[in-house]
């Protein structure tokens, strides 16, 4: 096809358009079918009036009204095939099915292929700039959601990461590849029978998963350059045992943390500086994690407090062990300094740990509380730690330079990376990999006008996709990905490369073997995930459902070293909450239809479903019945462009109740007790309990928090005096009764949530 041309039609008796009026000129052969009731608005220059029409083109209107064709001409519009009705239909063919804009076909591997409903995608809202060189060969199924700002001018400028093949060829190819690939296949599953004959020019990047089942012929003319990446977990045979005693002694003790036990007395006493002491077992104090929370997260009361009786201000307090008072143990603090320490959660034990990491106390003492084994794995001895040789080498280092063992020794003694290295607690939290780039998180409202235009222009954010981080489609890519424009608007917000790679896309452009040829593997497996899981063959680990604070301390730790902390973990917003609600109501699902723009409307109507009638009449529509998981990729990209995410979908539009109990939070779980549920009569179908029948004044405080946890309100209580929105309800700064009764129940549904965990 010729490219596509645009100019204004000349005046005809059959039809006189406008001075605005722009028509496209297509070639026949190119049938585009375009769903009515969308419109596409093209602003481009005039052009000369053009006469010498040829007669194998016709005219296609790029807006969603209606114009008459020139005579003699069919139009553009291909007969759809099938309607949103039929796509369910069992006799529609795969043809048909392909051939209606309203249907998608589907392919399951191992299942028998079916059509089913696949909501039009509006056309773009707003043309590319600049247009492409050359147009498309075809039509494209979809449109994309969002214009393009720049053509693709160049092919990606190298190969892929892994092989794109899934199965392998017949035949093998007769000639090599001028250099192997970057990773090795990884569909074959058995090892070959024998090995090659010839070994490759270049070896492999990556060893293969599996090792051949016999050796080689001939050994390798040099070792390998590096070694394993891991030692073996055990050893390569049982420990020898003998009667008598080795004639050497070993180069250093062995350490254990449970003492040695013996079926026979030793035939001569031991000799120690120190008595036998009583069997004790240590077990570390519960982490304080107000201590690792940023100066400006804290409090304005807190940071007063700890300001005038512990000497901290932003520098000392986000710059771990500058303050002189962490230099003390507990009992070296003034009553003044204990009671501030109390505030935030300290006790004897957590303070000495946390804070002064047992730096204040003698070996003898430490010898005591049996710390001294963890102290000797990283070098310390008690000449060193009384201050006679001097400190050991291992304290001079960083923190990934000690071994795994040596790192769980320093954990024991209540050092992370940020501490044990002396780092800056905004930029390195628990310890991230990469320091933490602090004008990605800075709220949308607190940006200046052009750092907005530049993430809008070039990485596609808003203000709901750049508070609430993974919802920008942006951040899926990996740094290889980007083009050069993108990477301009990464690089306005001081994250390039490996800090993008980490903070925003959290590896997840990587294969697994990419993971583990660098480093980021184990992180994955600590938390569940394995290669299958990775790949999407199978579940995601069950991690992946839980909170924050649902994880286990570890598991928090090797989150932080993929960069996730609780904010993005949780997918926390970086504007404030003022609201009653655990999240920020979305806006535009509390406005009347007809407060709606067009755009939005179509939305609404095509991706969700929604009515005039179903959307103004709150929890009637039946795209609320599910949850945000059972949405398809498709309504939830149009979910997110209505100010909906997965938090706030399962909140306001079924409040929690399309989730299965077993998946829900302790404090919705309290809160749905509360109201009357529990793990039999809980679902979206089941009848709702009596306290859903009362009013919503006649709800006691109690009912009043809990529904308001489950994102209720006066308004939309069921058995409230109507669901009806009415005009002046959220639209003219109306604020519910539920807004006003927040500082009560907010009180009162915390003191209730946390009495039932306790329990």
């Amino acid at each position: 096809p010729r490219p596509t041309e645009v100019f204004v039609r000349p005046t005809a008796p059959a039809f006189t358009p406008r001075p605005t009026e722009i028509l496209t000129r297509i070639p026949a052969p190119v049938r585009t079918p375009l769903p009515t009731n969308f419109a596409t608005t093209i602003s481009v220059p005039d052009r000369p009036t053009r006469t010498n029409m040829p007669t194998d083109y016709f005219f296609v209107r790029p807006t969603g009204s209606q114009i008459s064709t020139p005579p003699g001409r069919d139009p553009t519009m291909r007969p759809v095939l099938a309607g949103p009705g039929n796509c369910d239909n069992p006799s529609i063919t795969r043809d048909e099915c392909k051939a209606s804009i309203y249907c998608e076909w589907v392919l399951i591997s191992g299942q028998k292929n079916y059509c089913q409903f696949g909501p039009p995608v509006p056309p773009t809202l707003r043309p590319s700039f600049p247009p492409t060189d050359k147009p498309t060969f075809g039509p494209t199924f979809e449109p994309t959601p969002r214009p393009s700002f720049e053509p693709t001018l160049k092919p990606a400028p190298w190969p892929t990461v892994s092989p794109i093949t899934l199965v392998p060829s017949p035949s093998p190819t007769l000639t090599s590849t001028e250099r192997p690939t970057l990773s090795p296949t990884f569909i074959t599953p058995d090892p070959t029978t024998s090995p090659t004959i010839k070994p490759t020019f270049n070896p492999t990047e990556s060893p293969s998963y599996k090792p051949s089942s016999s050796p080689s012929n001939k050994p390798s003319s040099s070792p390998t350059q590096t070694p394993s990446a891991k030692p073996s977990t055990q050893p390569s045979s049982s420990p020898t045992t003998s009667s008598e005693p080795s004639q050497t002694p070993s180069l250093s003790p062995t350490l254990s943390s449970k003492p040695t036990l013996s079926t026979s007395p030793t035939y001569s006493p031991t000799k120690t500086h120190f008595p036998t002491l009583p069997e004790y077992e240590y077990k570390r104090p519960q982490r304080v994690d107000i201590r690792w929370t940023p100066w400006d997260n804290l409090d304005r009361d807190i940071q007063i407090e700890v300001s005038e009786a512990l000497g901290y201000n932003r520098n000392n307090w986000n710059n771990l062990k500058t303050n002189d008072v962490e230099k003390l143990r507990w009992s070296d603090l003034s009553e003044r300094k204990r009671t501030a320490a109390t505030l935030l959660g300290f006790d004897k034990w957590s303070w000495n740990c946390w804070i002064n990491n047992f730096e204040s106390f003698s070996w003898r003492q430490l010898y005591e509380w049996e710390l001294t084994p963890y102290l000797e794995s990283l070098g310390w001895n008690s000449q060193r730690w009384n201050g006679q040789n001097g400190p050991p080498i291992l304290k001079q280092n960083s923190w990934d330079d000690l071994t795994s063992e040596q790192q769980e020794s320093a954990m024991q003694l209540c050092f992370y990376k940020t501490s044990y290295d002396e780092l800056n607690i905004v930029e390195y939290g628990l310890g991230y990999p990469i320091s933490r780039p602090a004008a990605r998180f800075v709220p949308w409202a607190n940006l200046d006008s052009e750092m907005r235009a530049t993430m809008e222009q070039t990485l596609g954010y808003n203000e709901l996709s750049w508070n609430i981080p993974g919802l920008n489609p942006m951040e899926l890519k990996g740094w290889f990905q980007m083009n050069d424009s993108e990477k301009r608007g990464a690089e306005a917000i001081n994250c390039t490369d490996s800090c993008w790679d980490c903070w925003q896309a959290q590896y997840n452009t990587y294969g697994w073997q990419d993971l583990v040829n660098r480093g980021h593997d184990e992180a994955y497996a600590a938390l569940g995930w394995t290669e299958s899981s990775w790949c999407g063959e199978s579940g995601a680990p069950a991690t992946n459902k839980r909170s924050w604070n649902e994880l286990t301390e570890q598991e928090q730790l090797n989150a932080t070293e993929l960069c996730l902390d609780q904010f993005n973990w949780d997918q926390n917003s970086l504007e404030v909450n003022t609201e009653p609600f655990p999240f920020i109501q979305p806006p535009l699902r509390y406005k009347q239809w007809s407060s709606l723009t067009f755009g939005q409307q179509q939305i609404a109507m095509t991706a969700l479903l929604y009515k005039e009638e179903t959307w103004d009449n709150v929890g009637t529509a039946d795209i609320e019945m599910r949850s945000f998981d059972d949405l398809t990729d498709f309504q939830k990209t149009y979910a997110v462009e209505l100010g909906f995410y997965e938090k706030t979908w399962d909140c306001f539009q079924n409040h929690y109740r399309a989730e299965p109990w077993r998946d829900l939070s302790p404090d919705v779980r309290v809160a749905s007790e509360i109201l009357g549920w529990n793990q039999s009569s809980w679902g979206i179908t089941k009848p709702t309990p009596n306290s859903y029948d009362k009013s919503w004044d006649t709800l006691s405080t109690e009912e009043q928090a809990a529904a308001t946890n489950l994102c209720h309100f006066d308004n939309i209580w069921p058995g409230g005096a109507s669901d009806q929105l009415v005009g002046s309800f959220l639209q003219e700064g109306v604020k519910s009764q539920a807004a006003q009764m927040l500082p009560k129940a907010a009180i009162v549904a915390s003191i209730h949530v946390l009495m039932h965990i306790f329990i």
